[in-house]
Formats: structure tokens, sequence, C-alpha cells
């Protein structure tokens, strides 16, 4: 990171070109080694946190960081001088929390199974993604992660008293726990707490983001539970949140390049990288269209100047086409704290 001669902070270096990240894990040789902490970094625990964020534009952006999805967070690295200068671009100095979330009930979890880092400038996401310990272990597809123990710190001890436009996006490819046990929520938030649904929290955090709370859907490859389990998880997620705001990935072999059999020789890790590409393009949709800054023609109009190839765009904007259209003026954010 450097300044320009206005004292701007500028990156120092592109997107990842494409033929770098294009490794059977999908994200670069240098993300991978950049994120690779052992433990998780004490100060981005969450019990008795309190979060607070001034900006008028804030986004919360929380992502799966168990086996093979953690290669979605190697990826924000590759693709950290897009997601600022895009956000910087549509709005001017907004600022962007990064969390993480494995499973309350996995041994593998260290006790860590949700770490939140600050509200910060855009410029500074690489910091927090190598602040944050994600686990190559995979979660035993059991369908299941922990996302709502995150939502329920962001809904409950999070301020966001000058707000105009934020939003809150899930990332994964399991589901959550439609019910936060006071035992959970007591030794990884702390203070006094009650047991309650997801339903109240994502009620919660509408009123906090103005309902701009969404779950970026990755297909789940977990062998032997694709089939019908996929679908429930799909279909939970529409419980929670309405089918609007669940925006689901492609399965790339499957439904891209429309194989009948994936390879035999494909590993799951590529597999899911393969899946996960167009997730920032996704992610960045939903904030610049649902603010009112672009529509989604003008979008996809973007993404080619981007120099974006037809059959991302074109998958981009099928997956974003689920989306409401948004509010011209949103309602002033609730103060919780």
């Amino acid at each position: 990171m450097a300044r320009d001669e206005s004292g701007d902070r500028v990156y120092t270096r592109d997107v990842t070109p494409r033929y770098l990240s294009d490794l059977p894990r999908g994200s670069s040789a240098e993300a991978e080694q950049s994120i690779n902490r052992s433990k998780a970094d004490p100060a981005l625990l969450c019990a008795n946190r309190r979060i607070v964020c001034e900006a008028e534009f804030a986004m919360a952006l929380l992502q799966d960081g168990t086996g093979s999805m953690t290669v979605g967070v190697e990826m924000h690295h590759d693709k950290g001088a897009l997601i600022s200068g895009q956000l910087k671009k549509h709005f001017g100095d907004p600022r962007l929390g990064y969390g993480v979330f494995t499973d309350v009930t996995d041994q593998y979890s260290d006790n860590t199974p949700i770490q939140m880092c600050e509200f910060v400038d855009p410029f500074n996401l690489e910091d927090s993604l190598e602040r944050v310990w994600i686990r190559s272990q995979t979660g035993g597809g059991n369908g299941r992660e922990s996302p709502e123990l995150l939502l329920w710190l962001l809904a409950h001890r999070t301020s966001l008293p000058n707000l105009k436009f934020g939003s809150c996006v899930i990332i994964s490819d399991e589901g959550a726990r439609a019910q936060l046990y006071d035992r959970d929520l007591k030794r990884h938030l702390g203070g006094e707490v009650e047991a309650t649904s997801i339903q109240d929290v994502i009620a919660r955090l509408d009123k906090l983001f103005n309902g701009q709370v969404y779950h970026i859907h990755i297909p789940y490859i977990n062998p032997g539970n694709s089939g019908p389990n996929e679908k429930q998880i799909i279909a939970e997620w529409r419980e929670f949140l309405g089918e609007h705001r669940v925006l689901c990935m492609k399965d790339y072999y499957r439904e891209v390049m429309g194989a009948s059999e994936i390879p035999t020789h494909l590993k799951q890790t590529a597999r899911m990288g393969r899946n996960c590409r167009p997730v920032t393009d996704v992610w960045l949709g939903i904030n610049i269209i649902m603010s009112g800054g672009r529509t989604p023609e003008q979008y996809a109009e973007d993404m080619k100047a981007r120099e974006q190839t037809d059959e991302r765009i074109d998958t981009v904007m099928d997956i974003l086409k689920v989306l409401k259209s948004p509010k011209t003026k949103p309602e002033p954010s609730i103060n919780w704290l």
C-alpha cells in the first residue's frame, strides 16, 4: 500500500492476473501464503465486543472459513484492488467489516467459531484478511456452520449511527442453525444473553441495515451430501431471508460447462475455487445496485468495461436477477447501543 500525490492511499498492485489464480485452488500462491495464521488473533474474538462504525456507508462481509471454502477468503485477497477501487468509486469513503465463521460444535475450531474485524477503509482489507484464522479441515459434511453467532454480534452489539446505505452479506456453502442457545452465546459473545432464534436476529439486523441482508450460496459439494441436502440448505436460507435475498452461485462444471459427470481427478478444493470466482462481482453488484448507484444493465456495462468475459457477465447477471428494486430513499439505521 502507498499514497498518491494528494496523500490518498492507493494499491501498489493490481488484481491478481487470471493466469496466476488459475491454479488448482483457484487462488494465488501469494494469497495462500499471506493468510496462514496458526491461531486466531485474540483481538478478533467476539466476547464482550462492542462495534461502532460512524461511516455513512458500511458493509459487513461474513465468510465461511472452513475446508474448501477457505479459497473464498484467499480470493478476496487476490481481488483486494478491485474491491477497494469499486467501493471507493461508488461510495466515496465507505467502511468494510470482515468476519469469518466456522462451526460452534466443531472440534477443530479451537474455541474460535467466530472472528470479526473492525469496520475499516477498504484499502485495509488485506490487513483484515491476514489477521483472520481459517481452518483447513472440513466440517465433516453436517451441512451447518455458525454464521448466526456473527449475525447476533452485529444485531445486538453494533452501532451504525450515521448509516445511509449498508449491507450484511453471508457467504457460505452450508446452512445456519435456527436456534441460538444461551450457552453458546455466553461462551463466545459474553455478557447477559438469552436464547433466541435466527429469525429474531435477522429481524433486528434488517432494522440495522435497512433490509440489506443477503446470503450468497456456494454449491454444497461435500461428497455424499450434495443432493437433497443442498436443496434443503437453500430452502432454509430462503425461509430465513426470503427468495430475493438468497443468491445462488452456479456449479460451474455442471451448470456452466454442462458436464454430466465431474472428472474424478478434480479435487474438491479446485471445484470450489471455480465456483467461487464470480463471488466478488456478485457481492459488489448487490451493494452497487441495491444502493441505487447503478441499474443492473449499467452494472453489466461496468463489468464489461473491467474486461470481464461475456461468460462471467452472463453468469453474474443471472445470479443478481433475484434482487428486488432498491428503495430510492433508505430509512435511517437504528442505533442499538
